[in-house]
C-alpha cells in the first residue's frame, strides 16, 4: 500500500522543505511476529536476549539518519536491570515460564502511540492466535481510551504485572513495532480505522471542531481572540478529555473541519472522513529545531484527509518551560484567512 502524497493546501514556496515524499516505510512491509525464548523484558517493554536488545521491541533503536536513534540509551538501562535481577535483590521481577505471552508497548507511552503502535501490534497478534497472554503493565490501567477499547477484544488473555516489576519470559511473541516513532505504514492505519470507526458513538454531530488546550501547557496565548474568530465561523470549542474514547472517534469522524495545536491529540486525525479539513497550528520553532516532523501531514495523507497548517509564535511567558512546552501566540488575520479558504475550498 503506497502513500498518496499531497502537498498542504496552503503551502508556502518558503516551506517546501518542510514536506517531503517519505517512502521509508515501503522498507518495512513485512513486519512480523517473531518468536523468542528466554528473554529478559523490563517494565517499559523492552526484550534483551543474550545481552542484546531485540530488534522490533522498540520504535527508534535502528540504526538510521530517519530519526533520533535510542539504541545504546535503550540497552544500557535494559542490561542494567537484567544484571540486577539476576544477581541482585534490589529490583523486583517475576517469572513466567508457563504459557505464551506477548507485548504490545515499550518505553514511550500517550494517546498517540497506543492508538499507531500498541494497536496495531494487538490487532495483529489476536487475529493471528489463540492462547497467546497479553502482558499488561500496571500503567495502562491509568488510561480510559486503553480499558474502553480492549472491549473490543473479548477472547483476549492478559497478566496483569505489578508495578516497577520486570519479567523473566520462557516463550515471547513479539509483534514488531513499526521502526521510527514518526513514520506510518499505511496498512496499519487503515486496519486500525476499520475496527474503531465502526465502534464509535456519535451522540454529537459538530461540524467545526477546534480542539482546546485551555488551561494547560501549549495552549493559546491569545485564546480569547482566537475564541472570538472561531464563534463567528459556528466553531464548537471541545477539550477531548471530555469524552470517552469512542465519543471522540464519533465526534471527530463527524466533522467537517478540525483545528489544533500540534501534540498527540493530532492522533484523532486518524478517524477523520475522506475530504475533511485539518488546521495543524504549531510553533516555528518546533518546527526549525526538529521537534515536529509534520508526521500529521503524513498520516492526512493516508485517510485523504484536507492538511492545512499555520505557524505561531512562542510565549516569552513561563520561561521556565522549556520552549515547546509553552504556550503560543497565533497570528489572528492568518488564521481567519486560512478558515475562509477551508470553508470556501
Amino acid at each position: 500500500m503506497k502513500i498518496n502524497y499531497v502537498l498542504p493546501k496552503n503551502i508556502k514556496k518558503s516551506d517546501f522543505q518542510y514536506f517531503k515524499f517519505d517512502y521509508k516505510y515501503q522498507d518495512y512491509q513485512h513486519i512480523q511476529i517473531k518468536k523468542h525464548e528466554n528473554v529478559f523484558i523490563n517494565h517499559y517493554g523492552l526484550v534483551l536476549k543474550k545481552f542484546i536488545l531485540v530488534d522490533g521491541c522498540a520504535p527508534n533503536i535502528k540504526i538510521s539518519n530517519y530519526d533520533n536513534n535510542f539504541y545504546l540509551f535503550h540497552w544500557k538501562k535494559v542490561f542494567e536491570q537484567f544484571l540486577v535481577c539476576k544477581y541482585g535483590k534490589s529490583l523486583k521481577y517475576i517469572n513466567l515460564f508457563d504459557g505464551n505471552y506477548f507485548i504490545i508497548h515499550s518505553p514511550w507511552f500517550s494517546y498517540y502511540f497506543w492508538v499507531t503502535e500498541c494497536l496495531p501490534r494487538l490487532i495483529k497478534v489476536y487475529e493471528s492466535y489463540n492462547n497467546e497472554i497479553l502482558i499488561y503493565p500496571y500503567f495502562f490501567d491509568d488510561f480510559k481510551f486503553v480499558k474502553e477499547t480492549l472491549i473490543l477484544f473479548p477472547k483476549l488473555k492478559i497478566k496483569k504485572i505489578p508495578v516497577d516489576n520486570h519479567l523473566f519470559v520462557k516463550n515471547l511473541y513479539l509483534p514488531e513495532v513499526k521502526p521510527w516513532t514518526i513514520m506510518f505504514r499505511p496498512e496499519d492505519v487503515i486496519k486500525t480505522n476499520r475496527l474503531l470507526i465502526k465502534n464509535k458513538v456519535c451522540n454529537l454531530n459538530f461540524k467545526n471542531i477546534c480542539i482546546t488546550r485551555e488551561g494547560t501547557h501549549r495552549s493559546f496565548e491569545n485564546f480569547k481572540e482566537v475564541r472570538e474568530i472561531l464563534t463567528k465561523y459556528n466553531f464548537e470549542f471541545i477539550k477531548m478529555e471530555d469524552y470517552s474514547f469512542f465519543e471522540q472517534i464519533g465526534l471527530i469522524n463527524n466533522a467537517n473541519i478540525v483545528i489544533g495545536i500540534s501534540g498527540a491529540g493530532h492522533t484523532n486525525i486518524h478517524f477523520m472522513k475522506k475530504g475533511s479539513k485539518f488546521l495543524d497550528i504549531t510553533a516555528k520553532k518546533n518546527v526549525e529545531t526538529k521537534k515536529y516532523k509534520f508526521h500529521f501531514w503524513k498520516l492526512a495523507c493516508i485517510v485523504g484527509v484536507d492538511y492545512y497548517y499555520q505557524f505561531a509564535d512562542i510565549s516569552n511567558r513561563n520561561l521556565e518551560l522549556p520552549y515547546f512546552n509553552r504556550n503560543i501566540i497565533i497570528n489572528l488575520a492568518l488564521l481567519e484567512d486560512n478558515l475562509k479558504k477551508m470553508i470556501n475550498e
